[in-house]
């Protein structure tokens, strides 16, 4: 690997990226724990999970596997190599307040995708002393040609090839930009914080307000965002997802 002071790898699951600072990474492997030592990390960001909540719905077990179990594995590997973990999380839950939603607020996740992310936290939280767990809703991260468009992604197509989108007035969330995201967690690992954290934009914002706001940035018609409801599918969503700090 390279020999840079700081170098950055990456690990993909599916794709062969070809160089140096990328490597292939199977979390079933029985050889994982050797090769992420092999490495040597000083910092651990942990984004491995199963994020389509549908699909958690359907494969329980992956969904369980990857979110729940998996999160406590790496904080086991990050304690044994000294390296400082970040696991990535979720906004996905329903709150016991509708007054501002810090660190400390209750949280109830009502699928199994959030059930799961959920166990990650904790896990992570009672194996690993020093690890950060942020919770986030983040926008701007170009997906992999494998994976389908992330709500952002779409939007904006949509948006230019002058395609309407449905923009829901009765979910609200608090996104941040990925470049924003990662400027934070950079931050707190120059500070050695630990722990729970919430990392998100300044403003709770509904998802109609969001699809209105991407259009004026893409220079768009907003007209053809639609205001609609929110319509359920299999699977029970949290409506109000918005967070802030404490």
């Amino acid at each position: 690997f390279p020999s840079h002071d700081r170098c950055v790898i990456g690990t993909s699951f599916r794709n062969n990226m070809g160089n140096s600072f990328f490597i292939n990474l199977d979390v079933h492997d029985p050889n994982f724990s050797d090769k992420i030592s092999e490495i040597r990390p000083h910092i651990i960001i942990n984004c491995i999970a199963s994020t389509n909540v549908e699909q958690c719905e359907i494969e329980k077990d992956l969904a369980w596997d990857l979110n729940a179990e998996f999160p406590k594995k790496i904080a086991s590997i990050a304690n044994t190599i000294d390296a400082k973990l970040v696991h990535i999380s979720t906004d996905h839950y329903e709150f016991e307040s509708t007054k501002i939603r810090d660190e400390n607020s209750e949280v109830s996740p009502v699928n199994i995708y959030g059930k799961s992310k959920l166990e990650g936290e904790k896990g992570v939280l009672s194996i690993n002393a020093t690890a950060i767990v942020v919770r986030t809703n983040f926008f701007g991260a170009r997906p992999l040609n494998h994976i389908k468009n992330t709500f952002f992604e779409s939007v904006i197509e949509n948006i230019k090839l002058k395609r309407q989108t449905k923009g829901y007035n009765d979910i609200h969330f608090s996104p941040i930009s990925i470049n924003e995201l990662i400027n934070a967690i950079m931050k707190l690992i120059e500070v050695e914080y630990t722990g729970l954290i919430n990392i998100c934009g300044n403003k709770r914002i509904s998802k109609y307000e969001y699809c209105i706001e991407l259009a004026k940035v893409v220079k768009g018609d907003s007209k053809l965002i639609t205001e609609s409801k929110y319509e359920s599918s299999f699977v029970k969503r949290p409506l109000d997802m918005s967070i802030g700090l404490s």
